[in-house]
Formats: C-alpha cells, sequence, structure tokens
C-alpha cells in the first residue's frame, strides 16, 4: 500500500443530473459568513459557488476528497447528494446548525497544533530521544508535503506523546455547551502486525487516543513520584479517560517479517466516550496521542485530522 487516500477506495456513484441540480441552486445566492458551514471548504466561514463546484467535483471523482475534506459531515470517506444540499442551504443563508467542523491537514503547516510528552522521570529525558515537529513524509508514501512527526523511545514503560489544539469561539464553540466529538485521524505507521517486543507489541501495545478537555492539556512535573504527568485524565495504556478515549494501536498490517518495517497510512474514525463541556469562555481543547507500554521507539507521522463536535445535553 504506497498511497494514502484521505478517503475510502469504494466510492458511491451520484447520479451527475442530480448534483448539477443542486448546484444550479447554489448558484443563484449569494455568500454568507458562519463558522459552522457544511460546505466550507477553505474554512474561511463562509460557503462560496466555488466551494459548491469543489464539492460537486469530489463527488465525481473529479477531485482528491482532500479539496474539501469538511464536506464530508458525515465523516463516512464520501461526499454525498445529502451533503451537498446542506452546503447548498448554507449558502443560502440557512448556516445556523450548530455542529462544529475543522478540518487539518499537516501539509499546510502546523495549524495551531503543539506536541507534548509526558510519563517519565525527568532524569530519563536524554534517554527518550524525543522529537516533534513537521517533517517530510517517508518516501514509500508517495506523498509530497510535511507531516507533524511525534517520535521517542519508551524508556519509562508509560511514554505518552500528543498533539493538542485549541478551540474558541471565532471556531463556533459556545461557553458552556457540551459536545459530542467526533475524530478521523490519519497517520503513518511503521510498525508491523503481530510482531514482538520489550514489554509489549511495537504495534498493538501502542494504543492511539483521541477525546478533547475544556482546560488545555499540560504535561508538568508531578512532586509526589518525580514524574512528567499530564494535568487531565488521559487513562493509562489501554484504558483511556475522560479526556482521551482509546482508538485503537497503531500496529499497519504488515505481517512481521525481516524489512517490514516501512511506513504504512492508516486511518482510524473515532467517536470520544465522553462528552466534553466547553469552558465558560467558549474554549476547548482537542488531543491526540499515544500511550505507549512498548519500550522500545515509536515514530509516527501524523498527516491530519479532522474533528466534528456536535452538541449533546
Amino acid at each position: 500500500m504506497k498511497h494514502c487516500p484521505w478517503r475510502g477506495h469504494c466510492r458511491t456513484v451520484v447520479p451527475a443530473a442530480a448534483i448539477v441540480a443542486t448546484l444550479m441552486a447554489g448558484l443563484l445566492t449569494a455568500r454568507v459568513t458562519s463558522a459552522q458551514c457544511a460546505g466550507d471548504c477553505h474554512a474561511d466561514g463562509r460557503v462560496t459557488i466555488d466551494e459548491l463546484v469543489t464539492m460537486v467535483n469530489v463527488a465525481l471523482n473529479m477531485a482528491p476528497a482532500i479539496a474539501c475534506a469538511v464536506g464530508d459531515a458525515s465523516l463516512d470517506g464520501m461526499i454525498t447528494v445529502d451533503e451537498i444540499v446542506d452546503a447548498v442551504g448554507d449558502s443560502l443563508g440557512d448556516c445556523t446548525a450548530p455542529t462544529v467542523r475543522r478540518s487539518f491537514d499537516f501539509r499546510s503547516g502546523r495549524q495551531g497544533w503543539a506536541a507534548g510528552f509526558a510519563d517519565y522521570a525527568p532524569e530519563m529525558v536524554d534517554l527518550l530521544e524525543l522529537d516533534a515537529g513537521l517533517r517530510a513524509l517517508p518516501p514509500e508514501l508517495d506523498l509530497v508535503g510535511p507531516g507533524f512527526v511525534l517520535s521517542g523511545a519508551n524508556r519509562s514503560d508509560d511514554l505518552f506523546m500528543f498533539l493538542k489544539r485549541q478551540l474558541t469561539a471565532a471556531d463556533g464553540i459556545k461557553p458552556g455547551q457540551t459536545y459530542t466529538v467526533d475524530y478521523v485521524v490519519v497517520f503513518a505507521s511503521a510498525a508491523p502486525t503481530g510482531c514482538a517486543g520489550i514489554g509489549g507489541a511495537p504495534g498493538e501495545s501502542v494504543y492511539l487516543k483521541a477525546g478533547a478537555a475544556s482546560v488545555e492539556p499540560l504535561a508538568s512535573l508531578d512532586a509526589v513520584d518525580n514524574h512528567v504527568r499530564m494535568n487531565i485524565d488521559k487513562g493509562n495504556q489501554a484504558v483511556g479517560g475522560p479526556a482521551a478515549s482509546l482508538v485503537g494501536n497503531v500496529a499497519n498490517g504488515r505481517p512481521c517479517e525481516p524489512g517490514a518495517e516501512s511506513f504504512v497510512c492508516l486511518r482510524r474514525p473515532h467517536q470520544h466516550a465522553s462528552p466534553v463541556p466547553a469552558s465558560a469562555e467558549g474554549s476547548l481543547w482537542l488531543l491526540v496521542g499515544t500511550d505507549s507500554g512498548f519500550e522500545g521507539t515509536t515514530t509516527l507521522y501524523y498527516q491530519r485530522v479532522e474533528v466534528r463536535l456536535t452538541p449533546s445535553g
């Protein structure tokens, strides 16, 4: 598997006439401003005619899905007529739905995301070989552009490597509102399936988690056990917590055999197990990371994070 499509390999055939009819309705309208518009491909708070055209082209397989990832409101890997109808409704001025959708492709830079590490003793930091930042994607992926690398050697038997990003009222977050949080996380892993390792498997014992919190996730020294710990409850290894629930692991599906350590792109959809309240100021922090039981080095290239926050309660 050399290519890494953001959407699935199989697509539903969409009648061209239905799409064109939908688009023509949008061509009669002016654009409107909103932070939550379904067809806001450019994430600039408005739905325009060219964005409707882009969604149609994606639905017809005439453009890559990455051209309008936010158009896939259902996060099912395709753009359908219903989703185009929603986008046209938004362009007509019916853009009042409180759902917040954001799409982040690290080929466009960090986009406000920051990295961190936790669950280790300070005196071990030189042994952990911690690394984070934008790096060129591995050549075997056959993709141009950078990914957000997180890498570390788990000498502490419990290393947590994470990415975080704040959403605010400018993104459509409402003060005190509780949200159900859905993710799609796309990343590349070189950990084969079925391998044995120190403390655990390099793939199956590195647990991917995703969630959110009303306060900023921070790693700081705990004076009680002299370890760097998180200020939020993300659980431990295979067990999730209110701020980060278990998505799965980083095993990439390649068999465990000599020479199998090449990167493969993986797509992981996930609904966070706990509804998350926004702060009184209208702020909410996204959190994606790995909680490792494998006592070796794990290197991941995060490529894209898609999130949908739906009001609940």
